[in-house]
C-alpha cells in the first residue's frame, strides 16, 4: 500500500488522558480486539482529536465514534465511550464531516464535561487499528501513565500476509 511495506506508521494520542492498554477496556468486543489491536485512553479534557493525518470516512450522528481513512491507507476507528451511542449525541459535538481531509492532532469531537464527571458512563476513548495487515511494532508511551493530546503512541509496519 502506497510503499509503506517495511516502514513504521504512527498513530498519536487523541486526548489528554491516561493511556492503558485496549484488553483492559470494559467491552468485551473492544477488550477482546475483535475490531483490531490499538490503545484506550481514559481522558482527563473533552476534546477528541485525529491521530494522524487523513480522511474522515465515517461520523455517525450519535457522535461516539469516527472513522478515519489514514494517508497511508490504514482505516482507524476512534470510539468514544461505553454505550454512549445511547445517548443519541446529546453531549456531542462534531467539529467535521465525512469525507473532510484532516490533519493529526485536529479537534474532530467534543463531548460535554458533565458527562465525564458524573461517571454514569464509562468516557474511554478507544483508537483501534480496523483494516489490513498490520503489526504493531513499537508502543512509544508507558501503559498506565499520562499522555498529553498528539503525542506519539504507537507505531505499526504492515506485513504480506502469506
Amino acid at each position: 500500500m502506497f510503499g509503506l511495506f517495511g516502514s513504521d506508521c504512527r498513530l498519536y494520542a487523541v486526548t489528554e488522558g491516561v493511556l492503558y492498554p485496549l484488553e483492559e477496556v470494559k467491552d468485551e468486543m473492544l477488550s477482546r480486539k475483535m475490531l483490531g489491536d490499538g490503545f484506550a485512553i481514559q481522558p482527563q479534557e473533552t476534546v477528541v482529536r485525529a491521530p494522524c493525518d487523513g480522511i474522515i470516512q465515517v461520523l455517525p450522528d450519535s457522535k461516539h465514534a469516527f472513522g478515519i481513512r489514514c494517508d497511508n491507507g490504514q482505516e482507524i476507528l476512534v470510539h468514544i465511550g461505553i454505550d454512549t451511542v445511547m445517548l443519541n449525541g446529546e453531549g456531542f459535538e462534531a467539529f467535521v464531516q465525512v469525507n473532510e481531509r484532516v490533519r493529526k492532532g485536529q479537534k474532530i469531537i467534543s463531548f460535554d464535561e458533565a458527562l465525564l464527571k458524573e461517571g454514569t458512563y464509562d468516557m474511554s476513548v478507544m483508537v483501534l487499528l480496523l483494516n489490513g495487515t498490520y503489526k504493531i511494532t513499537r508502543i512509544t508511551k508507558k501503559m498506565n501513565q499520562r499522555v498529553q493530546a498528539e503525542e506519539e503512541i504507537i507505531r505499526y509496519r504492515y506485513v504480506k500476509n502469506h
